[in-house]
């Protein structure tokens, strides 16, 4: 999930690794609050609570890697030099599909924006942002379409994610 490797520094991979690992916990605790809603638990609040606590914990993570500026600049520098196509091969990604659609405006960021890693990195924290406010709507006896469109919320942050981590991972050559 958006997690920055050695594309850069230490100290980006650091804190992108650390907001990655808080967002994934949250995403699993999360899924928790989503099952238990199937049977008679009572711990959907507890499990969505703790996501909710661990999305701010991601957040301020990823504040935290935006705000190392020198770390960035070299980021941006590994984006610019990125293969998108031949790693688009490599990684699978079908034409047509929604990950190509993503992957191609990952690529046209790296190619034309100014600050292309801080760039990826805030669709990561407005992603963990906007769920937030769909976890805090998961609630014991929610209707099982509210379930299935923030499960559907859920999932599509996290593929964006995945793909961030792609185009930032130096071991995908």
């Amino acid at each position: 999930m958006c997690n920055a490797d050695k594309a850069a520094s230490e100290a980006l991979a650091k804190a992108t690794a650390m907001a990655s690992a808080k967002f994934l916990e949250a995403a699993s605790e999360v899924f928790l609050a989503f099952k238990e809603m199937e049977g008679t638990s009572n711990t959907v609040e507890t499990h969505s609570a703790r996501a909710g606590t661990l999305l701010d914990e991601a957040i301020s993570g990823y504040r935290a890697a935006l705000s190392l500026s020198e770390d960035l600049a070299r980021a941006d520098g590994f984006l610019r030099d990125r293969p998108f196509e031949k790693l688009q091969r490599v990684l699978g990604i079908t034409p047509g599909t929604l990950n190509h659609t993503r992957w191609e405006l990952l690529a046209k960021t790296a190619r034309e924006s100014k600050t292309p890693a801080a760039d990826l990195i805030r669709v990561c924290l407005a992603g963990a942002e906007s769920l937030k406010s769909v976890t805090a709507r998961v609630k014991a006896g929610s209707h099982p379409t509210q379930l299935r469109r923030a499960a559907y919320a859920w999932h599509l942050v996290l593929m964006h994610g995945s793909l961030v981590s792609d185009a930032l991972d130096s071991s995908v050559r």
